[in-house]
C-alpha cells in the first residue's frame, strides 16, 4: 500500500498528525448516521479505497470522488458508509451538506453552503465575506492546514460543487449526484464511481435483513418481490415497510398487488414522506431536463421492450436521429436511461412505468410510428434471412446485422402481449396495404440435401407451396402460416 500522502519520508504518523491537528475549539463532525441494514456495494467501497490510495501518490493533488447513479439507487448510503469508514483519517473534522439538487425544496446555492461551512469551522458571522468567491477563498484558507473530509450530497450541477472544493491535499471531497458531472471530471480531475441496481443476491439479502424470517419462509415470493422492485434499494425498503406493516398478509399477497406495473408506483409509497415515495423521488430528476429531453423521456416509456436504439427513439419522438441521439445522451447523463450495448439504451421497470405516465397525450401517434418502425425493420431482416422463399436475393455482408435485428424484434414482440399493445399492430397506418400480398412462410426452407421450399425443417407442409415432402419429412402437419 502506498504511504499516506501527508506522511512525508522521515516523519512519523504521530508527528505529522500533530502538524495538521485541528486548532483548539470546536471540531465539526457533521456526517449523517450510517444505515444499519446497508447491504452489498463491496466493489464500490473497494474502488473508493483504491482511488484514495492512488491519490496518495500525488501529495499536492486534492482527491475528489463523484458517486453517481440513478434515483433511489443508494448513492448517499454508500457515501456515508465510506465516510464513516475513513473518518478517523480526518481529525480536522467532517463537513456535510445536502445541496438539494434533486429535492422538493430549492437547491442550496454554493454561497449558502460556504457560509454554513465557515460557521461550523468557527468563523464569526460578521467575518464571513459577502461575495461567493471571497467565501470560497476564506473556506480554503480555513481548512488549508487541517485534515477535513467534505461530503457534498445530492448535487445537481458543477456550479454547486466547484466553489466548495478544498485547495490542499490534506482534504478529501466526496460528491453524490444523479448527474455524471462530466465537467467536474474533465476540468477538476474528479474520479467517478458508478452505482447501479443491486445484484439479485444482494437485493434478496437486503430484503431478508429488512423483513427477517418471512423472506426465508417464502423465498420464491421474496425473489419475485425484489425483481418487481427492480432491485432498486429505495423501492426494496418501501416494499419491506409494507410487508412489516401487514403482519397478517403473506409476501404472495404483496407480489400479487404489485403485479400490475401501472399500479406498482402507486403502491410503493412510504406514508406521507415524499422521500419514501418512489414516484416522487423519480420526479425530481425531471426538473433539470431540457424540454426536448423531458418529452423524449416520457415517450420512451411507451416502449415495451427491454431496450431500444436511436432509430426506435426517432419513431417515438418524431424528430431526427441527431435530435434523438442528443436527448438520449442527456437522459444517460442524468441516469434516466442506461446503456445496454453499443447504441442501445434501456430503463428499469419502475422507471419505465413512471416515464409512461409522463408521456404526452394522446399516445396513438407515437405508438403507431413505433410499430411501423419495427414492422419495417422485421420485414427488411426477413427479406435477407429467408432468401430461399422470398423474392429478391441475398445481400452479402449484412447477415450478422440482420440476425441481430430479428432477435431485437422477437424480444419486442414477445413483450407486446404483456403490455396489452399487440392489438395495435392491426391498426398501424399502411398495415392493410402491406397485408394485401402476404409473404410466404419464413419457416419453409431447404432440408437435407434437396431444396424443398414447400416444407419446414420439421416436415410440416406449407399450404401455399409445393406438396412434395422432403425425404426426411416426418408427420405431415399443415403449416400455420396465414393464407393469402
Amino acid at each position: 500500500m502506498p504511504p499516506c500522502r501527508q506522511c512525508r519520508p522521515g516523519r512519523s504518523i504521530a508527528a505529522d498528525t500533530a502538524t495538521l491537528a485541528p486548532p483548539a475549539g470546536r471540531v465539526p463532525a457533521q456526517l449523517p448516521p450510517d444505515v444499519s441494514t446497508f447491504t452489498g456495494r463491496e466493489a464500490q467501497l473497494a474502488a473508493l479505497d483504491a482511488m484514495a490510495a492512488a491519490a496518495a501518490e500525488q501529495p499536492t493533488a486534492v482527491f475528489v470522488a463523484v458517486v453517481t447513479g440513478a434515483a433511489g439507487v443508494g448513492k448517499t448510503a454508500l457515501a456515508v458508509r465510506w465516510a464513516h469508514h475513513v473518518r478517523d483519517r480526518f481529525p480536522g473534522g467532517q463537513l456535510y451538506v445536502n445541496l438539494r439538487g434533486y429535492d422538493p425544496a430549492q437547491p442550496v446555492a454554493a454561497a449558502d453552503a460556504l457560509a454554513r461551512f465557515l460557521t461550523a469551522l468557527g468563523v464569526a458571522a460578521q467575518d464571513i465575506p459577502v461575495e461567493e468567491d471571497d467565501r470560497a477563498a476564506r473556506f480554503r484558507t480555513e481548512i488549508a492546514d487541517r485534515r477535513v473530509l467534505l461530503l457534498l450530497d445530492n448535487a445537481s450541477s458543477v456550479d454547486q460543487v466547484r466553489p466548495l472544493l478544498p485547495g490542499t491535499a490534506s482534504c478529501t471531497a466526496l460528491v453524490t449526484s444523479r448527474d455524471t458531472l462530466p465537467g467536474l471530471v474533465a476540468v477538476d480531475g474528479a474520479q467517478r464511481v458508478e452505482v447501479d441496481l443491486l445484484p439479485p443476491g444482494d437485493a434478496n439479502a437486503l430484503l431478508g435483513r429488512l423483513i427477517g424470517a418471512r423472506a426465508q419462509a417464502e423465498p420464491g415470493d421474496a425473489a419475485t418481490l425484489a425483481e418487481q422492485c427492480a432491485r432498486l434499494p429505495l423501492a426494496l425498503r418501501v416494499a419491506a415497510e409494507l410487508v412489516v406493516a401487514r403482519p397478517d398478509a403473506t409476501l404472495a399477497d404483496l407480489v400479487a398487488e404489485l403485479h400490475d406495473q401501472r399500479r406498482r408506483l402507486a403502491v410503493l409509497v412510504g406514508g406521507d414522506d415524499p422521500r419514501a415515495s418512489v414516484s416522487a423521488v423519480l420526479s425530481w430528476s425531471l426538473r433539470h431536463l431540457p424540454p426536448a429531453a423531458a418529452r423524449a423521456f416520457g415517450l420512451l416509456g411507451l416502449h415495451p421492450g427491454p431496450d431500444l436504439d436511436v432509430h426506435a427513439a426517432v419513431s417515438l419522438t418524431g424528430g431526427s436521429p441527431a435530435e434523438a441521439r442528443a436527448a438520449l445522451d442527456v437522459l444517460a447523463w442524468a441516469h434516466l436511461v442506461h446503456r445496454t450495448g453499443p447504441g442501445r439504451y434501456g430503463m428499469h421497470d419502475l422507471l419505465r412505468a413512471y416515464a409512461a405516465g409522463q408521456a404526452e397525450r394522446p399516445v396513438d401517434g407515437p405508438r403507431s410510428r413505433m410499430f411501423d418502425h419495427y414492422l419495417a425493420a422485421a420485414a427488411a431482416a426477413t427479406g435477407v434471412l429467408f432468401t430461399d422463399v422470398l423474392p429478391g436475393g441475398p445481400r452479402p455482408g449484412r447477415m450478422a446485422t440482420e440476425y441481430d435485428v430479428v432477435d431485437t424484434q422477437r424480444e419486442f414482440l414477445r413483450r407486446c402481449p404483456r403490455s396489452g399493445r399487440i392489438a395495435d399492430l392491426h391498426r398501424v397506418p399502411g398495415a392493410d396495404a402491406r397485408r394485401r400480398r402476404p409473404a410466404p412462410c419464413p419457416r419453409c426452407r431447404p432440408t437435407g440435401t434437396r431444396r424443398t421450399p414447400g416444407w419446414t425443417a420439421s416436415g410440416r407442409r406449407c399450404s401455399r407451396s409445393s406438396p412434395r415432402p422432403p425425404p426426411t419429412a416426418g408427420r405431415r402437419t399443415r403449416c400455420t402460416w396465414p393464407r393469402s
